[in-house]
Formats: structure tokens, C-alpha cells, sequence
């Protein structure tokens, strides 16, 4: 297995993905009558997205609401395995694969609806399953570029997006996004209403910082762990703003292995740190 003990990064980043898990688990079981018949996350609606070659297997375990409870309950029960291997510095890989195939089997019974964080923490416990594996490793740093690549794709990626948004680019669109039932608080949203320049301030800041977190790849340590800091700051915003507090936990689960997976790449081709803060 990789030797990464010197930072703790698997324990870290075990610690963060079992929280998210847990949290993840606990929102659906406050919201379980959703799930139930004639309730926006009916079976009989959610099986539309499913694939045909799963549709028998998954009839006979989602026929009844209380079986996704179950499932979630265990769910919740293996993320506080994982958080006190992690806080005992004992991953198992095999607690990672469970949990990972918990997850996958949630998020067959509820195709819609899932958002980035659900989607971020399959990914760190797939990635971790992989830096994990014994005797391996060509997995285990195969396992340190998987999350690596993602955390900046999904950076990036959003960064963009927002870049090519004349809404994000013109308009007071944090004040939109949390004056919205879903997503918004009254006090932030006012707050956005009347200091209009702020929130078009800080709307730019978070385009710039995600378009160009690729620069992380090519930079020295100092500038990565500025950028990650900033991260943090921005996932804890939104989990106050927005009440989107699994972002915080899944994302940064990422930020222990970014760092790793750039130290090794800046030692294997050290041509490729091109802008050095010392």
C-alpha cells in the first residue's frame, strides 16, 4: 500500500467521506416520507430512470419504502465504522467497499434528485477503495490521480460554466439563488439585495478561483494549499448560506490527496512546477 502516513492523508480523508456519508444518510432519513407511495420519490416514478436489466432486481428490493430506510440505516451505521477506523488510523478497504456499494445502491433508488456532494463522495470512496488496496501499487497511485483529476475537473468544470453564464457574469445571482426556498435563507438574501456590488465581488472571486484551479497542477506547495483554503471557505459560506453543509465535507475529503497526488507528480516531472511561491 502507498505510504502516506506521514500526512495522514487516507485517515483524513476517510474521516471526511465517512462524515459525508453520514450526514447524507441521516438527511434521508429525516426525509423519508418522500420515498413513500405517492410521494415525489415513489418508486413507481424514480424505476423510469433505472436500466432495464435492473428493473427485476430492483422491483422485488424497492417494492417497499422501508427497505430504503434499512438500507440507508446500515448505510448510516458502516460511515460510523469507517469515521472510527479513520479516527484509530485503521482504514479497512474493506469497510471502504461496503460502504462504496451502500452508496451505489441508494443512489439507484433515488436517480433524481442527488447533487454534487452524493456524487463527490462515491468518488473518494471509490478512490479510496483503490489507494487502499494491499500489495498494489500501480492501484494505490492510481487511486491518488482518480480523486486528484476529479476534485479539479469538478472545479473547473463549474468554473466554466458559470463563465459562459451571462446570468452569473451580469446579474445579482447569489441574491437570486438564496432568496429560493431550496437552496436560500431570508437574512442572506437581503443581505445579497443590498450590498449588490459585494455579491457581484464575490460571484467573480468564485468564478476566478474555479476556472483557474488547474494552475494548482503546475504551482509549489503554498499556492495549492492557498488555493484549498480558499476552497474551505467557500464550501463553509454555502453550508451557512445555502445549508449545503455535505459540499463541505466531501469536497475537502478530496484536499489531502491533492496534495499528495501533486507532490508525487511535481517529483516524478519537476519541469512541470512552473510557478514557484516561496
Amino acid at each position: 500500500m502507498l505510504i502516506l502516513t506521514h500526512l495522514n492523508v487516507i485517515t483524513s480523508s476517510s474521516f471526511l467521506a465517512g462524515l459525508a456519508s453520514l450526514v447524507i444518510s441521516i438527511e434521508t432519513l429525516v426525509n423519508r416520507k418522500l420515498f413513500e407511495s405517492g410521494n415525489i420519490l415513489d418508486w413507481r416514478t424514480t424505476r423510469l430512470s433505472a436500466p432495464n436489466w435492473a428493473l427485476p432486481i430492483f422491483d422485488l428490493l424497492f417494492e417497499y419504502s422501508w427497505s430504503n430506510n434499512l438500507v440507508t440505516e446500515l448505510k448510516a451505521i458502516v460511515s460510523l465504522l469507517l469515521i472510527y477506523q479513520a479516527c484509530c488510523s485503521q482504514v479497512s478497504v474493506w469497510t471502504l467497499g461496503l460502504l462504496f456499494s451502500l452508496h451505489q445502491f441508494t443512489n439507484s433508488r433515488m436517480p433524481i434528485g442527488r447533487d454534487g456532494a452524493i456524487q463527490m463522495t462515491s468518488i473518494v470512496l471509490f478512490g479510496l477503495i483503490l489507494i487502499t488496496w494491499p500489495h498494489n501499487s500501480y492501484l494505490n497511485h492510481l487511486g491518488l490521480l482518480f480523486i486528484a483529476t476529479q476534485i479539479t475537473l469538478a472545479y473547473t468544470a463549474s468554473g466554466w460554466a458559470k463563465w459562459v453564464s451571462p446570468i452569473w457574469r451580469n446579474e445579482n445571482v447569489l441574491a437570486s439563488i438564496s432568496n429560493t426556498k431550496s437552496f436560500g435563507k431570508p437574512w442572506v438574501a437581503q443581505f445579497f439585495y443590498r450590498h449588490p456590488t459585494f455579491a457581484r465581488l464575490s460571484s467573480l472571486a468564485v468564478m476566478i478561483w474555479q476556472a483557474s484551479f488547474p494552475i494548482v497542477i503546475f504551482s509549489s506547495t503554498k499556492v495549492l494549499v492557498l488555493y484549498l483554503v480558499i476552497g474551505f471557505c467557500f464550501h463553509l459560506s454555502i453550508a451557512i448560506a445555502m445549508g449545503l453543509n455535505t459540499f463541505l465535507y466531501s469536497f475537502t475529503a478530496c484536499y489531502p490527496i491533492l496534495i499528495i497526488a501533486i507532490t508525487e507528480l511535481h517529483r516524478v516531472a519537476p519541469w512541470l512546477q512552473v510557478i514557484n511561491w516561496k
